[in-house]
């Protein structure tokens, strides 16, 4: 049977000892990514030879190139040190650098970082709230609702039963704090100030 993880087996074994023993888990794991995405593109035959040559040759370049934290360093050392010289010799420095990060010490995109700020940007958006009819009542900030217990409330989809707890009532205040329960739109009860919710200019239909 064939071993699924050969491939990732393989790729690690190309990162030299020295290297993976200065890096980091997330430093090599970005290389590991960068490099498997890379190596796809190198067998991908809708692309041209000299781009998949330059996908295999790339993708090497990254398993081998030394800790990207050195590589900025020197990056930056470099384009201070062009700044700073005359025209003719700031040019091939500054070649130099483009040449260090590009083809020399390849730097794997940090994709650790990227998924944090994906759900950091997920976070930020308004979420929008529901009364306990399931209409749409406004959004209201994520750091401004505070989860509650229950998940469900408003008309019972599932029964008639007279016995049945009553529905919770529209918006239904608490107490005389000005907060409200709120619904998202999976049904999970949140307490909002009811200054927070900031209206829509439509209404969605009840939910069935």
């Amino acid at each position: 049977m064939p071993d699924p993880n050969h491939i990732a087996r393989l790729i690690l074994s190309q990162v030299p000892a020295e290297i993976r023993k200065s890096i980091g888990p997330a430093e090599l794991n970005d290389r590991l990514t960068e490099a498997a995405r890379l190596s796809v593109q190198a067998r991908d035959p809708a692309l041209s030879a000299e781009l998949r040559k330059a996908a295999s040759i790339r993708a090497q370049a990254v398993l081998h190139a030394q800790p990207r934290q050195a590589t900025r360093r020197q990056h930056q050392d470099l384009i201070a040190k062009a700044a700073v010289a005359p025209p003719a010799q700031a040019a091939a420095i500054r070649r130099k650098a483009e040449r260090l990060i590009e083809e020399d010490h390849p730097i794997a995109p940090a994709r650790t970082a990227a998924v944090r700020k994906a759900k950091a940007d997920a976070e930020a958006k308004p979420v929008p709230v529901f009364d306990g009819d399931g209409n749409l009542i406004g959004i209201v900030d994520p750091a401004d609702i505070t989860p509650v217990a229950g998940t469900s409330g408003g008309r019972s989809s599932t029964t008639d039963d007279p016995a049945a707890p009553a529905p919770v009532p529209a918006v239904a205040p608490v107490a005389k704090s000005g907060q409200v329960i709120v619904y998202d739109q999976w049904r999970r009860r949140y307490l909002a100030d009811r200054r927070s919710v900031r209206t829509t200019a439509r209404r969605a239909q009840p939910r069935r």
